[in-house]
């Protein structure tokens, strides 16, 4: 993105209520910060169809926010499938920072399931049905792309067996992610599922991402962004 393209962008988002740093972080307000809460509660309304039970746990110092979940349930033995919410904010670092798209800090929802071989692959399988069919529902075109880890072992199995598929808007804007860990989180924390080491995967949605998508598919006028929760409640009734 040009310099002239980035300076546009940012004077858009911010007649929006984007408050940009060039560092990387942002804060929202106004229809920004409105649209970042109906995308949320849009989530929030899939985990629930999906009988997610909704935890919070606040973060503490040199804790990984995708673990935490994990870790309040440390030595768990869960008789049935067990499907989790939560919401925590994510750190990265890239050589290059645009707003909403790609920032050094962003929200993540995520939905988790604990359960055997079979019912963590069967969520995920739910799941990408049902995110096709809101994605569609929302005039969102993207496809689902299998992604690979950064080390050349766990690459290799990666391509034999994808662990992460990314569903990307346009170019490269991943918007969320499945994921399946297998026996990964449950032999670090002791979770199983009677008695055997359980399974888990999961389901991130990357709350900015998915705004600035909204907004390159639809504009920046208000009036003509979709109605999240409205496509998540017809999608969520035949999850």
């Amino acid at each position: 993105m040009t310099s002239s393209m980035m300076t546009n962008r940012i004077d858009t988002l911010g007649a929006l209520g984007l408050c940009w740093q060039p560092s990387g972080q942002a804060g929202l307000r106004g229809p920004l910060r409105r649209l970042a809460e109906d995308a949320d509660e849009a989530f929030r309304l899939l985990a629930a169809y999906g009988q997610a039970q909704e935890e919070w746990h606040p973060a503490v110092d040199g804790d990984v926010p995708e673990q935490r979940l994990y870790q309040a349930h440390r030595g768990e033995d869960f008789t049935e499938a067990t499907y989790l919410s939560s919401r925590y904010t994510r750190l990265q670092q890239a050589e290059s920072y645009e707003p909403l798209a790609r920032q050094h800090s962003y929200t993540v929802r995520e939905i988790v399931c604990i359960g055997d071989a079979v019912e963590t692959v069967d969520f995920l399988d739910r799941t990408r049905t049902g995110l096709t069919a809101l994605l569609a529902a929302l005039e969102l075109p993207t496809r689902w792309v299998p992604a690979t880890d950064t080390s050349p072992q766990q690459a290799l199995l990666d391509r034999l067996e994808p662990r992460r598929h990314d569903a990307i808007y346009g170019d490269d804007l991943v918007i969320c992610t499945l994921n399946l860990h297998h026996e990964q989180h449950a032999r670090a924390f002791g979770l199983t599922r009677n008695g055997a080491p359980a399974s888990t995967a999961s389901v991130e949605f990357a709350i900015e991402p998915w705004l600035s998508a909204i907004i390159d598919r639809h504009g920046a006028d208000p009036v003509s962004w979709p109605q999240l929760e409205q496509a998540a409640e017809q999608v969520g009734e035949v999850w």
